[in-house]
């Protein structure tokens, strides 16, 4: 049984869904589908293999080479299959160290509404947090928060437009995270906050500390008038 694709966008993801035997492919196929993933803006294109029958060495080769391709266009490769066979398989070649596997697209759609959206800006960093930021959205944090540092990006910018609620080490997070950024000259502005998530940042006080704007547009205008002051 020869293989199909079938090519779907979704709201985080790019998905395709490998169908049949996934034996010698042509690799035009696969590398269409990262182009229109990266064409219509997204950064992660995510496999299902649930109804492949078969995967082969090349196969897996040219899963591996598109991630590779999509890393330096600073996206990547997402696995999805129910299958122990093909998971086992998977797993002897150390792909799991590579790239995130998922058992399910329901798995896979859990894991992306949880993750951050990083846009450089230039002279800012803008994180769109999700709808729940919880522990496993401070250890995404950390991580970002470093890298942008380092790369002299200082000035962090926290979009609240999707979060419908904060944890209370979320709570502390923003407070510690907002030490680690001014210890290294720079800030952090919150703007697109619900009323919800307002109420709640003000009975914690974070409202005191950290400078609320409601569109990104007034926090960039107050970024260059410091960047000319300066």
């Amino acid at each position: 049984m020869k293989y199909s694709l079938d090519v779907e966008e979704r709201q985080k993801y790019y998905l395709v869904k490998i169908k049949g035997n996934f034996i010698n492919p042509d690799p035009e196929g696969l590398k269409k589908a990262a182009d229109c993933a990266l064409d219509t803006g997204q950064k992660a294109l995510l496999i299902d293999l649930c109804e492949a029958a078969a995967i082969d060495s090349k196969g897996i080769g040219l899963i591996i080479n598109i991630h590779k391709y999509l890393i330096s266009k600073d996206a990547k490769v997402c696995l999805a299959t129910p299958s122990n066979r093909i998971y086992t398989l998977l797993n002897s070649c150390n792909l799991q160290k590579v790239l995130e596997i998922y058992k399910s697209i329901d798995e896979a759609d859990i894991s992306f509404s949880r993750n951050i959206s990083i846009e450089n800006r230039g002279f800012y960093t803008l994180l769109k947090i999700p709808e729940e930021f919880d522990l496993l959205v401070l250890k995404q944090l950390k991580e970002v928060i470093d890298e942008s540092i380092e790369s002299g990006n200082i000035h962090i910018v926290f979009d609240f437009e999707e979060t419908i609620h904060i944890s209370s080490v979320g709570i502390g997070s923003l407070i510690n995270l907002h030490k680690k950024v001014t210890e290294n000259n720079g800030s952090i502005y919150l703007v697109n906050i619900s009323s919800d998530v307002r109420s709640l940042l003000e009975d914690t006080n974070v409202l005191e500390l950290l400078p609320e704007y409601k569109t990104i547009d007034e926090i960039e205008e107050k970024l260059l008038e410091q960047d000319l002051s300066d």
